[in-house]
């Protein structure tokens, strides 16, 4: 756990040019869609008891892994961009997991 949020602190550098967002929104929207599609594949058609449908679809929206950045600077790609979409992914997906518990429990 520290060497992964080492990782994601080293390279965090929210740079919100245009460019950066168009290249960040792709891949977290394309996530986002997927997870959706199939959350609701598995709330509707998995044979499995609720607790672990949920516990499935929670899954689907589990944050990225935090060692990317690491692996895309050694690759020689732009690892600050790929530090700043695990970041907001992170922060999305914090978010998604308050509202879908909350939902639940209501």
């Amino acid at each position: 756990a520290f060497i992964s949020m080492f990782m994601l602190g080293l390279y965090l550098d929210f740079d919100f040019q245009r460019e950066t967002l168009l290249k960040i929104a792709k891949p977290l929207g394309i996530r986002l869609v997927v997870g959706t599609v199939l959350s609701f594949l598995i709330f509707r058609f998995v044979p499995l008891s609720l607790e672990l449908k949920r516990t499935a679809m929670l899954v689907l929206f589990a944050p990225f892994a935090s060692l990317n950045p690491l692996y895309t600077e050694k690759i020689g790609s732009d690892y600050k961009t790929s530090a700043m979409c695990n970041s907001i992914g992170i922060v999305v997906s914090m978010i998604l997991f308050s509202a879908m518990l909350t939902v639940w429990n209501a």
